[in-house]
């Protein structure tokens, strides 16, 4: 049985919805984004959709995700 928060994940970043802001402007720097220069910092409170943001973009562009769990 596959967990609801999976089967319903947003695939794309445009499926994202909440913050249109926060969205367009990570999007804006994925697309502006040279490998030489920093990456980017998602934070904020645990369940607002920062891993399903980060997973999303990255199969937009076609990047492959490495997720770390500090816990």
């Amino acid at each position: 049985m596959t967990d609801w928060t999976e089967k319903y994940r947003p695939s794309t970043l445009s499926e994202v919805r909440g913050n249109d802001s926060a969205r367009d402007e990570f999007e804006e720097w994925a697309r502006s984004w040279d490998d030489h220069r920093k990456a980017v910092v998602l934070h904020g409170s645990p369940g607002v959709g920062k891993t399903s943001a980060a997973h999303a973009l990255a199969a937009d562009m076609g990047w492959e995700t490495v997720e770390l769990n500090a816990s």
